[in-house]
């Protein structure tokens, strides 16, 4: 099954917390991993985030993207759009009180919102319109930077 995210998220067998970043190739595996450890991974634990491969594996016909903004030393923050298998919408916007990638702090903003069909709809159209799902499965294109900022984008659709 093709993957249709930039990352994936994963949860590794016997882990207590979600390992969020998957690739099958071996290198690529390595610098996720490093990266998960030391900067992604420990500010989607700290907002309580799920693993979107997790979800992918219990809703077939979820689909969810998250975009995480992860400043150098100011406090990170993730929007997630969920689409539930029952056809629902919801907003998710989470962020932290520490200082970025350097100390994730603790969750300070929780906060989710119902969304109208219509405003779910127009917001997967776009997502499919802008081509994110043509992206590769795993590592790809790097994430994007600008002073010192972090942009993660992952989703999940229909089971991959």
């Amino acid at each position: 099954m093709r993957v249709h995210c930039l990352l994936i998220a994963a949860l590794l067998v016997g882990c207590a917390s979600p390992t969020y970043f998957f690739d099958p190739d071996e290198e690529a595996a390595r610098i996720l991993a490093a990266f998960d450890k030391r900067w992604w991974g420990p500010q989607l634990r700290a907002m309580r985030e799920p693993s979107l491969y997790q979800i992918s594996q219990r809703e077939s016909l979820a689909q969810q993207y998250r975009l995480l903004v992860l400043p150098s030393f100011e406090p990170a923050y993730a929007v997630r759009v969920v689409r539930k298998s029952s056809g629902r919408g919801t907003a998710v916007f989470k962020k932290l009180d520490g200082q970025g990638g350097y100390d994730p702090g603790s969750l300070s903003v929780n906060k989710s919102m119902s969304l109208s069909e219509a405003t779910l709809w127009r917001f997967l159209r776009t997502f499919d319109a802008i081509g994110v799902a043509d992206y590769p499965s795993g590592f790809g294109p790097p994430s994007a930077c600008t002073d010192g900022t972090s942009y993660l984008l992952e989703g999940i659709r229909e089971g991959s």
